[in-house]
């Protein structure tokens, strides 16, 4: 994907973009952006499919809106069939816990059933209508990883899945030991990265009596925090093993399923940031768990982001959305 500036927007420009707060902690407020399509001038009766979309990031650093993060063929899926965005941000690691993350995105389902509808109404003067029952979630990186999780929460309402280079093995060597690890040509962290934010985090939290809350980096400000903590191993610090809500495979072991319109998950065989051998234990996991299931893992040459401006018409892209687009529409 070319390098784009972190406030050159110009990749949106086709959609209407609003942004509420979809819960607080605190007095931080956590916020969701809405996105529509400005050819979208009136829902249908039955209103406008929706498509959750989580972001990148490591669950350490990006944005909802961040554009590095945000590929075209999302903009381009949600434009051909005139669906509403919904892309969320979630508070960070390391100053939250993974179960912390997940507790936003129940947050998040619960905003979307009670208060979008309400939402949109006030905003657009009743003319955009969401049809929650047609949802469909993606993500891209540790988005990835949470729109598999979501999905493994809400699988009975939601109609399918994809995930782009999830790091969905978050539990395995890669992200919880530390060694050598070359990625974009950039130097090894030390963990004192993490070390030092940790530290100065503990000393605002014991100066001011509350407790830090982070949810978004417009600027990807944050980037070596999440760096170092790929690689020194530390994400098994914030997954704790008492709750049963975080670990992909462990979650499908004891029952949980999938969406019955289908999972696509895609990968680049040279993936630096995430390594390619989680989505093919998922695969495998799939395919001796949910037999069934609609599953495709496409494995693409290129780079951690190599999709960021795929267009959904290629070849490897369409195919693999096909029988997913129908179900969530249907």
């Amino acid at each position: 994907m070319a390098q784009v500036a972190p406030d050159d927007f110009s990749r949106y420009e086709t959609f209407n973009l609003l942004k509420t707060p979809y819960k607080k902690v605190d007095s931080h407020e956590i916020n969701v952006d809405i996105l529509y399509p400005k050819l979208l001038t009136k829902s249908p009766p039955t209103g406008s499919p929706i498509l959750i979309r989580f972001h990148g990031g490591g669950l350490i650093a990006g944005s909802s809106l961040f554009p590095q993060f945000f590929g075209h063929w999302v903009l381009e899926l949600a434009e051909r069939h005139q669906a509403i965005i919904v892309s969320p941000d979630h508070r960070f690691l390391p100053e939250a816990s993974a179960s912390d993350v997940m507790d936003d995105l129940d947050d998040l389902w619960k905003w979307t059933n009670t208060s979008l509808s309400s939402y949109l109404s006030d905003e657009t003067r009743a003319e955009i209508k969401p049809d929650v029952n047609r949802t469909l979630v993606t993500g891209d990186s540790s988005g990835g990883l949470l729109s598999i999780l979501f999905s493994l929460s809400y699988a009975d309402s939601l109609r399918a899945t994809t995930a782009a280079y999830p790091m969905v093995d978050i539990m395995g060597e890669w992200y919880t030991t530390k060694f050598h690890k070359d990625f974009f040509g950039l130097p090894q962290f030390p963990e004192s990265v993490v070390g030092d934010h940790v530290a100065k985090v503990k000393e605002e939290e014991a100066r001011t009596g509350k407790k830090v809350v982070v949810s978004s980096d417009p600027e990807l400000e944050r980037a070596p925090i999440l760096f170092s903590a790929i690689q020194n191993g530390l994400y098994k610090e914030y997954f704790s093993p008492r709750d049963d809500r975080l670990i992909p495979f462990d979650r499908l072991d004891k029952g949980a399923r999938f969406p019955k319109g289908g999972l696509f998950v895609w990968h680049s065989v040279d993936d630096s940031i995430c390594p390619i051998d989680g989505s093919e234990k998922l695969a495998a996991k799939v395919k001796e768990l949910q037999p069934d299931l609609p599953f495709t893992l496409a494995k693409r040459p290129g780079e951690h982001g190599f999709d960021g401006d795929s267009k959904i018409d290629e070849d490897w892209l369409k195919k693999g959305l096909a029988s997913l687009v129908q179900a969530w529409l249907k």
